[in-house]
């Protein structure tokens, strides 16, 4: 692979993660052209190619939930797919799928594990264009969980804050209880950044693009009285915990406490019934749990810090 592509795939994906768009003739689309652009979408790559319905959603951020979406997001179970099509590698599968879209005219640009597409809009906006995106998805249910958008009405903030607090939440409360978190000797370790770990190794639950994972991360380097200035995993201790949201705060906090549905709905909904409700049975642990969220959305680049969180942070003199 050239350095030339390197360079642009870098490029590409930083703009996309910035909310932009891989082509200049695309824009919104209106919700009642979205199931007629899907169609022929469907018709035009998916059925050539013997593409099922199981195969891929839709279903997953804020598309169909306002009255114009900026682009349609699509997960595909690249598994499947590779079954359907008789390869070994998402490679071959990506490989097939520009094919098709080349036949059709359609043009695309595929940037890290995506392939973005400019497609044309169905119904009212005939002669106007979306973009589209395939993502690979490990599991589309759990995609469409990890994924889901609140609708416009009941948030001031978008998807990916629902999806970092979520994030942050885990992690924190997991590392903050378990008994076995943290190495025999309990020594603390404090980055060179300033954040402060319970231990040289460490592990917590994170939330991953298929399921919620227990991780071991160490700071111990290769050799005997050195350290790293970034923990590492060891990914031989990597753990399937669960593939369900309930389970995961049944886990961490008791069965039936909090519920998937309604308290993981939206950024706000998590703020205001988990982390400061009455029954958070961790308060004693709220300020380093709020401060870790404050590090994680300071770090995003899709993000801005939620006012509840810089708020709380101020009046604590977190920051």
């Amino acid at each position: 692979m050239s350095k030339f592509y390197l360079l642009y795939e870098e490029i590409m994906t930083k703009l996309l993660k910035e909310g932009g768009h891989a082509f200049s003739n695309v824009g919104p689309i209106l919700k009642d052209n979205i199931q007629p652009t899907l169609n022929k979408l469907i018709e035009l790559i998916f059925n050539p190619l013997h593409i099922t319905s199981d195969m891929w959603t839709s279903e997953i951020g804020s598309v169909g939930k306002k009255d114009k979406s900026g682009d349609i997001d699509i997960a595909m179970d690249f598994a499947k797919m590779k079954e359907l099509f008789s390869v070994e590698t998402d490679e071959e599968v990506k490989a097939i799928l520009i094919d098709q879209l080349n036949k059709n005219g359609i043009e695309n640009r595929r940037v890290s594990v995506n392939i973005h597409i400019s497609f044309p809009i169905s119904g009212s906006q005939e002669g106007e264009f979306v973009q589209i995106d395939f993502f690979p998805s490990k599991d589309l249910e759990f995609t469409k969980q990890e994924k889901f958008s609140p609708y416009a009405k009941d948030t001031k903030y978008k998807g990916v804050h629902r999806r970092l607090a979520i994030a942050s939440l885990i992690k924190s409360v997991s590392l903050a209880i378990a008994d076995d978190a943290v190495d025999e000797d309990k020594q603390e370790y404090v980055a060179p950044d300033g954040r402060k770990y319970p231990g040289i190794r460490f592990k917590f639950i994170s939330l991953n693009d298929d399921g919620f994972y227990q991780v071991t991360k160490t700071f111990r380097g290769k050799r005997p009285g050195t350290f790293r200035k970034d923990p590492e995993e060891d990914k031989t201790k990597r753990q399937l915990i669960t593939k369900s949201f309930q389970e995961i705060l049944d886990i961490l906090f008791g069965k039936g406490l909090f519920s998937a549905s309604t308290d993981l709905y939206s950024f706000e909904t998590i703020w205001n019934n988990i982390l400061m409700s009455e029954k958070f049975p961790y308060k004693d642990k709220l300020d380093e749990i709020v401060r870790a969220l404050y590090g994680l959305f300071e770090n995003s680049e899709n993000a801005v810090i939620p006012d509840e969180i810089i708020e709380y942070c101020q009046k604590r003199n977190l920051i």
